[in-house]
Order: C-alpha cells, then sequence, then structure tokens
C-alpha cells in the first residue's frame, strides 16, 4: 500500500503546472526516474511520460490549456520528463519557452557517459527501423543529433541564461544504478520533498540490451501502427504492440565496436565537452571511459 506523507511541508503547488522538469538526456535513465518519481506520494508525474510541449515542432501548438490538463494540483512537486528538452540545435528555443510559461522552476539533467550515450541512442533508433546507416558512419557525422545529445555542456549552457545554476541538478545515471536510494534522495531534497523512500526502486526500464533489428516486413508493421495514432493516446501500449507485433521479424542487434582512429575526432569533441561540463558544474565524472566497449 501507498504510503501518504502530509502534503504541506513546504506547501503544495498552487497551479495545475509543473514547478520542476527532467530534461533529458535521452537514453540516461530518465524512465526510470520517471517512474520512481512517480511512486513518491508527494510527487505527481504527468501520466504520459513525455509530453514535449515545449518543444515547438511537437506539442507547442497544443497550447497552456491541454498542458494544464496533464497535471493535479494539491501535490509538493509536480514534474514531467521530456528528453527532447535537451535536443538542441535540432530543437531550438525550449528554455525560453519553459522560463517563459513555468518561470524559475526546478530543472532535473540526468547524464551518462557520452559515448555510451550515443550509443545506445543508436541501438535504439535502429530498432525502431529509422536508421540503417553503419555506425561507423555515425562517428563520423561530428554535427549529427546523436553527438550533440550527448554534448551535456552545450546542452546547460541554453539553459544557464534562463535558470540560475543553483535551479539545475545533473545527475549521472552510473549514480542511478550503482546507488539508486542515495540518489533519488538527493533527487527529492533538491525538490523540496520527504527523502523517506518506502517504495520499490529496483526495477530499470527500456534497457538497451533487449533492442532489435527490425527487416522490411517490420519497419512496415511500424509505420502502420503510427498511421493509427496509437502513440498519441497510450505511448507505453504503442510500444508494447510495435515490440509484440514485429518480435518474429526481428533480430538482436549486436553492439557496434568502437574504433579509436574512426573515433578521433568525435572522442576530442566530446572529452572537451566534459571538461566544460565539469567547470560549469563543478562536478567530476572519473568513472566515464569513452572508449570503453
Amino acid at each position: 500500500m501507498r504510503q501518504t506523507y502530509p502534503k504541506n511541508i513546504v506547501g503544495p503547488a498552487d497551479t495545475a503546472l509543473p514547478n520542476f522538469l527532467v530534461i533529458g538526456a535521452m537514453k540516461c535513465g530518465t524512465t526510470s526516474l520517471h517512474h520512481y518519481l512517480s511512486l513518491h506520494p508527494q510527487i505527481f508525474m504527468s501520466r504520459q511520460k513525455e509530453l514535449h510541449y515545449f518543444v515547438e515542432e511537437r506539442n507547442w501548438s497544443k497550447g497552456e490549456a491541454w498542458y494544464r490538463n496533464q497535471f493535479e494540483s494539491g501535490y509538493q512537486a509536480c514534474g514531467e520528463t521530456s528528453p527532447t528538452y535537451s535536443a538542441y540545435p535540432a530543437l531550438n528555443g525550449v528554455p525560453q519557452r519553459i522560463h517563459r510559461l513555468l518561470g524559475d522552476i526546478r530543472i532535473v539533467y540526468v547524464v551518462r557517459n557520452p559515448m555510451e550515450r550515443l550509443l545506445s541512442q543508436y541501438i535504439h533508433v535502429v530498432a525502431k527501423g529509422k536508421e540503417t546507416r553503419p555506425f561507423k558512419e555515425i562517428v563520423t557525422d561530428l554535427q549529427s543529433d546523436y553527438v550533440w545529445r550527448s554534448r551535456y555542456a552545450e546542452q546547460l549552457k541554453q539553459y544557464l541564461p534562463y535558470f540560475p545554476r543553483e535551479r539545475i541538478l545533473l545527475i549521472t545515471q552510473e549514480s542511478l544504478l550503482a546507488d539508486r536510494q542515495s540518489t533519488l534522495q538527493q533527487v527529492c531534497r533538491f525538490l523540496g520533498v520527504s527523502d523517506h523512500i518506502t517504495f520499490s526502486v529496483t526495477r530499470e526500464l527500456h534497457s538497451t540490451s533487449s533492442k532489435r533489428r527490425p527487416n522490411a516486413a517490420a519497419r512496415s508493421i511500424g509505420s502502420m501502427l503510427e498511421k493509427t495514432q496509437l502513440s498519441r493516446f497510450s505511448p507505453r501500449l504503442a510500444g508494447f504492440a510495435y515490440q509484440l507485433l514485429t518480435y518474429p521479424f526481428s533480430e538482436p542487434i549486436d553492439r557496434p565496436i568502437l574504433d579509436e582512429n574512426r573515433c578521433r575526432a568525435l572522442l576530442t569533441i566530446l572529452q572537451q565537452d566534459v571538461q566544460c561540463l565539469e567547470e560549469l558544474t563543478g562536478q567530476t565524472f572519473p568513472e566515464w571511459n569513452l572508449m570503453r566497449h
């Protein structure tokens, strides 16, 4: 049974708008974090994980009334999770729109070894049938979305003109995996809710290791599912239907081998970004070996 905490430790949200956002990064454990936070009785997380509201190309045109309708008031903290909020420069202007509507809210940014994140995104997109290029081509495209989403310092820089550094919490997927309890307690303290964790935090969601490569038949099935707009109403159900229907028409995806010579320019960019991230945050990331494979 879900334990009840008093809602007025700091004071409940007075509107049905979020007072914090998890902005990504993609493939860094945001689905698991969203799930854990949704179990906290003082926190309301949008039932649809990725609302993409502040992305002009996605749901911005739906308007504030639509966005408000995704939340419930009366909770100590109220939030949503959209990795598209840290996808500059492909998706631009997101921090400005967030600040314009929500003001000085709190931002949670989850990151991981940038090369591991890039590789995981590649496998994810391949599994969706939306990427057919070999990985050796991906690592030479230094302006790709794969690379930019792993440039965490550059993503963070987009937020700093609008949000004070103390309103942004950066955590790593590595810490979430290694010491989930204390990492979640850190997030809870940042959000101003009780850090007494009484709910289960053992489940890990959306592991890349289970991804499979679809063939032409599977891609056709995926295309038909998109036309049904099932994901519009239930992304989780759409994802389950896709995996179930395409499994017979797919195969396991071998983890790409990183060639240091081919990756040299990419490694230089990512190493420079990590150094910049350490300067911006005052944190260090000694566990990040960019060539680990």
